[in-house]
């Protein structure tokens, strides 16, 4: 169940985006696991402990929110299989870098989703401006996708790992081609042969 922070303590009154995005993850970190029938209930709940007395900006919050969880194309990233804000950290060898000197990569995943043949990778985006081509897409998302690709692909055994954006003003799932990510590692400083 969600839990309410109490608004006395300075709830927020006007939203950043940055603010505002914080509040859908926290909703989509936490929803999946109410029930579907108790989610609007709970949803209106926690964010009336962190916005005071905004019910319009509450309830944009929430459907945005809801609409995600209830698109047929996301249902995927919500199931039983799939776990919520992964922490992941790899050390990167020497010789993996046109650099030559070591690197830590660590970061945290909106949603991991482990399949048998394959896994997902899933970066919740709320900004309202949605690129039409993942050509378009920021460099810098497209950089910190292609490092949490790699970090989990070192753990795979085996399996495909696929990168996705959800742009969850417009409901979009935006996959991110193999080769935008291979091509942003060699940009960030990796070896990496992306003819193969």
């Amino acid at each position: 169940m969600l839990e309410a922070r109490d608004t006395a303590a300075g709830a927020v009154h006007f939203l950043s985006a940055s603010q505002r995005g914080t509040l859908i993850h926290a909703l989509l970190q936490r929803l999946p696991d109410v029930d579907p029938p108790d989610r609007e209930r709970a949803a209106m709940a926690y964010l009336r402990g962190q916005i005071s007395g905004d019910i319009g900006t509450i309830e944009d919050l929430v459907k945005e929110s809801l609409d995600i969880l209830q698109h047929p194309d996301m249902t995927r990233f919500f199931g039983p299989e799939s776990r919520a804000e992964v922490d992941v950290a790899e050390e990167v060898n020497a010789t993996e870098m046109v650099s030559g000197r070591a690197c830590t990569i660590s970061g945290r995943i909106d949603r991991l989703i482990v399949h048998e043949s394959h896994i997902d990778i899933v970066d919740f985006k709320t900004g309202r401006a949605v690129p039409a081509d993942p050509q378009d897409v920021d460099p810098a998302v497209i950089g910190q996708l292609a490092l949490y690709r790699h970090t989990i692909s070192r753990i795979a055994t085996g399996r495909d790992v696929a990168a996705h954006i959800v742009w969850t003003a417009t409901c979009l799932v935006m996959t991110i081609p193999n080769r935008l990510l291979d091509e942003a590692l060699v940009r960030i400083g990796f070896k990496f042969d992306t003819t193969i």
